[in-house]
């Protein structure tokens, strides 16, 4: 075996090593974006579907004062809160 070829084994050996790098990191990459998007909905959701339904109940109530829409808005945080600690305990 002659030095070319040997210099030509080592390339091919390295091209093959970076495609498995670059398709772990891809991977990784996904994952990670994936449970952004997934808490980023788990804390956000909560949170819009009680500020809406505590205003439509001040509306269908004549409330002047917002009572059910801040009772709800925390009731969200609260939950948006349990279910992000929840999901990072379970990582």
């Amino acid at each position: 075996m002659t030095k070319k070829d040997y210099i030509h084994i080592i390339d091919v050996d390295k091209g093959k090593r970076s495609r498995e790098v670059g398709k772990k990191s891809d991977e990784s990459l996904n994952r990670a974006m994936t449970l952004a998007s997934e808490l980023g909905i788990q804390i956000a959701f909560p949170i819009v579907l009680g500020v809406g339904l505590g205003y439509w109940i001040d509306k269908v109530l004549g409330n002047n004062q917002p009572i059910f829409t801040l009772s709800l808005l925390f009731f969200g945080i609260v939950v948006s809160f349990y279910t992000l600690f929840k999901k990072v305990k379970t990582l």
